[in-house]
C-alpha cells in the first residue's frame, strides 16, 4: 500500500513526529511504501533520510494560521498527492489534519487524521479560534461514512 504521512512541521522533536518517524518506519519495514510530506525540514528530518523515508517539503503548509497561506497550501498538498498517489493519507497536527482532509477530498483519497493536541482551542484569539471550528467543521462533512473517500472503498 502507498501510504503518504502529512504533518506540518518536522524541525521539532516532539509526539506527532516521532508517531510519524515510527509508524512510516514499521510500516516501510512491513512493505508498503511510505513517505512524509511536511510544511518544513529539519534535524528530525535529517533522521527521516538515514531510515530510508523519502520526505518532501510541502510549500506554503504552515503551523500558523494564515487563511491566505493555508489555502495555498491546501493547493500545494493536493499537488503533492497528485504526483505520488498514496491509496491513503495520514495527517498528524490540527493544520495537517485540516489541510490534508480537504486536498484529499479533491482527489478522493481516503484521509485520516490522528489528533496529538487540540491546536483549534486554548490560548487562540477568537477569530482564529472561530476559523478552526468552521474548518473544522467542513472537513467533518468532507468524509462522511459512504461518501467518495470512504474507507469503505
Amino acid at each position: 500500500m502507498k501510504i503518504a504521512f502529512l504533518i506540518t512541521q518536522l524541525t521539532n522533536i516532539g509526539g506527532a513526529q516521532i508517531h510519524v518517524r515510527d509508524l512510516s518506519t514499521a510500516l516501510q519495514a512491513a512493505g508498503h511504501d511510505v513517505s512524509v510530506l511536511a510544511g518544513t525540514d529539519g534535524a528530525f528530518a535529517e533522521g527521516l533520510a538515514q531510515r530510508g523515508i523519502p520526505f518532501r517539503v510541502v510549500r506554503h503548509l504552515a503551523h500558523a494560521v494564515n487563511p491566505l497561506g493555508d489555502v495555498r497550501g491546501v493547493f500545494a498538498v493536493r499537488d503533492v498527492l497528485r504526483e505520488i498517489r498514496p491509496d491513503i493519507l495520514s495527517t498528524h497536527s490540527t493544520k495537517a489534519g485540516m489541510v490534508g482532509r480537504i486536498a484529499g477530498r479533491m482527489l478522493g483519497i481516503p484521509t485520516v487524521f490522528t489528533a496529538h493536541g487540540w491546536g483549534f482551542t486554548e490560548g487562540r484569539p477568537p477569530l482564529q479560534a472561530a476559523a478552526f471550528w468552521a474548518i473544522r467543521w467542513g472537513t467533518r462533512r468532507a468524509h462522511r461514512p459512504g461518501g467518495r473517500a470512504s474507507m469503505r472503498r
